[in-house]
């Protein structure tokens, strides 16, 4: 809607805010039963739809242009289905949404490696297109949640493994206590402009250890 400002003399009218599209790049087959995925999404006023037929242009598509959501149209997903959807998901790391029409036993855990955020089996309707999406979106998002915290967590293993064995070198080498060894550790990084994990590898590769 326009938006007006109006005052005796004159009237000023806005034009209403441009609604942002998310773009759908949509992988559906010929074969994949009527009615097409793609008639359904180009339903959603919300939404901007790249359909392709073939996965190779798909993965083309994703390296130039990042999508908001992947969305997958099969009749079943086998194989060869997985295996290239394991190769679009390394190009986009965006929600990926599978809309099979018959279910395949034992599929779950595969559907899950390959990055998968939401599998459905069976027709759905155009009304529960918009739900679907926020979901997968919710869940991508609190998947990328953790694995980054699950990242940071790691990271500080290893600082900190680092460090534990460089204070073990300059304990030996300078023979002093612990605490000695990690003041020292810490004032050399600070003088140097560098975090005590990177100046502890140094320690630990300049005394002829490995990091591992």
């Amino acid at each position: 809607m326009d938006t007006q400002l109006s005052n005796s003399n004159m009237t000023i009218q806005f034009p209403a805010p441009a609604l942002t599209k998310r773009l759908i790049l949509l992988v559906e087959s010929e074969c994949a039963g009527e009615p097409a995925m793609a008639e359904k999404f180009y339903q959603m006023k919300d939404c901007a739809v790249e359909r392709v037929t073939c996965m190779e242009v798909a993965i083309g598509i994703s390296k130039a242009v990042t999508p908001d959501f992947l969305v997958l149209s099969v009749d079943t997903l086998c194989e060869s289905s997985l295996e290239n959807l394991r190769r679009l998901t390394a190009c986009s790391c965006v929600p990926v949404v599978v809309f099979a029409k018959k279910d395949v036993p034992n599929v779950a855990q595969s559907v899950v490696e390959v990055g998968v955020t939401t599998y459905i089996v069976d027709d759905v309707l155009v009304s529960r297109l918009p739900l679907i999406l926020d979901l997968a979106l919710a869940r991508f998002t609190h998947m990328q949640k953790v694995n980054n915290e699950l990242e940071a967590a790691r990271k500080k293993l290893i600082e900190r493994k680092l460090i534990e064995k460089a204070k073990g070198i300059v304990m030996r080498q300078k023979n002093c206590s612990e605490d000695q060894a990690y003041t020292e550790i810490r004032r050399l990084a600070m003088n140097q402009g560098q975090a005590m994990a990177e100046l502890a590898e140094k320690i630990i590769s300049l005394s002829g250890h490995t990091s591992e």
